[in-house]
């Protein structure tokens, strides 16, 4: 049968407070994967440690290339790209790696045997990466607007008493040609179709509209805090560079896509956001 929790009186108080600290895209996301995970996890705060290692690996590589991507990128603020400047980042990459793996890993920081591969692989990916941005930039003039930028935002959920705090960094928001658009780097494979909805019911139903799911997520954040609409918001995975930047859309026909935020992309999710919510916290 379905395993339920029971919501007594002190998970409803649980979820109130994360109501207010906020929930975030990935919290949300793991909501719709697995509702039980996400009560223990996020909500009771039961962590499990008998987790396999590899998962751990996996997330602490993303933690390694955020932050070396951070570091490489913030200076950079505010600033258009060209080949000079990430020429610099090129130089500059495999240093900043290594910092962001010695403070996310092992006390000594050495990297031995699945480590070290692991290292040299996501090494090569921020150079073959860093190493597009410099077609791009050829092509395109391109600002970085914000580097690991954090939101908060209020929403006021119909049917439910008290409003729900959504939060989130975003990784980047670079202008190109003059146009907002919103990039949330991951470090797993992500291909195209993970990005495009028909129904927008799919989003808070179907795991693996995740990214879909968070990568709106952020373009509300955005809109919310700066009153105007990112044209566009996607992600660059480092397991799939070949794809280039891979953005949002909604299937207007069989092969046709709008990847173009319009004030009602943003009505539809915050629909399905509300909806979701009121799961939560039915």
């Amino acid at each position: 049968g379905e395993l339920r929790i029971h919501k007594g009186p002190e998970l409803l108080e649980r979820l109130q407070e994360m109501a207010s600290s906020g929930f975030s895209p990935t919290s949300l996301s793991r909501f719709i994967a697995d509702p039980l995970l996400f009560y223990q996890r996020n909500v009771l705060g039961l962590d499990e440690t008998e987790e396999l290692e590899e998962t751990v690996a996996a997330n602490t590589f993303g933690t390694v290339l955020h932050d070396a991507l951070e570091e490489l990128y913030r200076p950079l603020e505010g600033a258009f790209l060209n080949r000079d400047n990430l020429a610099e980042l090129r130089n500059r990459s495999d240093s900043a790696i290594e910092r962001a793996f010695r403070k996310n890993y092992l006390r000594d920081g050495k990297a031995r045997g699945k480590n070290l591969i692991a290292l040299q692989v996501l090494r090569q990916h921020l150079d073959h990466f860093l190493g597009s941005e410099v077609t791009r930039a050829e092509k395109h003039r391109i600002r970085i607007l914000g580097v690991e930028k954090k939101f908060r935002q209020e929403l006021a959920v119909p049917g439910l008493q008290h409003p729900v705090t959504l939060k989130g960094t975003v990784d980047r928001i670079e202008e190109v040609d003059g146009q907002v658009r919103i990039v949330d780097y991951k470090t797993g494979k992500v291909t195209p179709a993970e990005l495009r909805v028909s129904e927008w019911e799919s989003l808070r139903t179907e795991p693996d509209r995740a990214k879909a799911f968070q990568v709106l997520c952020y373009a509300l954040l955005y809109a919310g805090d700066s009153g105007t609409l990112p044209e566009k918001a996607g992600v660059v995975s480092f397991k799939n560079l070949g794809a280039g930047y891979q953005w949002f859309g909604v299937r207007t026909a069989p092969r046709q896509t709008e990847e173009q935020i319009h004030a009602d992309t943003l009505t539809a999710f915050r629909e399905v956001l509300h909806e979701l919510l009121l799961e939560v916290f039915n």
